[in-house]
């Protein structure tokens, strides 16, 4: 048990050592909700001219206010858990992945060899100092995104926010570890982890609509973790239940956390092929 707290704490530091990393994990999904809310905003911003329009004809100010409060809080229960779930899941994709491939290419792990550490404490010690920092993360950016959209706390469920978000992190990185011990090379790694993404969180709905795929698409992505995190997100900052059973939406993320880590740890290699 030692051995893997000492560990942790070294990959901890190790993390700040990653400035590209850092840039990815804390800057670049902040950048992407700025221009994220500047795009929908402008797109939101009729409904804005018609509130006004209706103070001009005469109406209270109070049915004004409370249409523009609606209307923030449609463009932010649309915007906020589609951005959180496509920064999240890129982070532990590209951070995750392609530093574990890097590693494993400059055969840094070598090093962890001379240790008396085995694969399990090694995963098990670079998730959990990955996690930290992006659950804090998480937690961070949802008071940013509301801010920025000027939304109330008022519907936010803070202790089913905070186990959504740790559990969709720890989910997420697992998947990144998994992704990573199937390749030997960075830019291997970078183009198939690029399909990957593109298609997940397009057909996950994170910026469409669910009634633009089929049915029997949308009922299959349900069982994906980027759907269920999204669904999950969107219960606990908005108290949207939509049509997903948000217990099961929970048993989906826990399932693939505990599938891709068993499979992350059978399939490790502390060297290139």
């Amino acid at each position: 048990m030692k051995t893997l707290y000492n560990l942790t704490l070294f990959e901890m530091a190790q993390f700040f050592t990653e400035k590209i990393g850092l840039f990815w994990t804390f800057l670049f999904p902040l950048i992407m909700l700025f221009f994220m809310a500047q795009f929908y905003g402008s797109i939101q911003a009729p409904a804005d001219a018609e509130a006004s329009v209706a103070i001009a004809e005469g109406m209270s100010n109070a049915i004004s206010q409370s249409r523009a409060n609606t209307s923030a809080l449609a463009l932010a229960t649309f915007l906020i858990p589609g951005i959180a779930t496509m920064a999240l899941f890129s982070v532990c994709l590209y951070g995750v992945s392609l530093t574990l491939v890097t590693m494993r290419r400059m055969n840094v792990f070598k090093k962890y060899q001379l240790l008396p550490i085995n694969k399990f404490q090694m995963i098990t010690a670079f998730v959990l100092s990955r996690s930290v920092f992006m659950w804090i993360f998480s937690i961070f950016f949802v008071f940013v995104s509301f801010f920025m959209l000027s939304v109330p706390f008022t519907h936010v469920n803070w202790l089913a926010l905070i186990a959504t978000c740790f559990l969709g992190v720890l989910t997420f990185i697992s998947v990144g570890v998994l992704l990573s011990n199937f390749f030997s090379s960075p830019s291997a790694a970078s183009g198939m982890i690029n399909i990957l993404y593109m298609i997940l969180t397009i057909i996950s709905a994170l910026f469409i609509p669910e009634r633009v795929y089929p049915d029997w698409l949308n009922i299959t992505m349900s069982y994906f973790p980027v759907k269920a995190f999204a669904e999950s997100f969107r219960w606990a900052a908005f108290n949207e239940v939509g049509a997903y059973n948000i217990t099961q939406m929970y048993a989906v993320l826990l399932g693939w956390f505990i599938m891709t880590t068993l499979l992350a740890i059978t399939t490790f290699r502390w060297h290139a092929r």
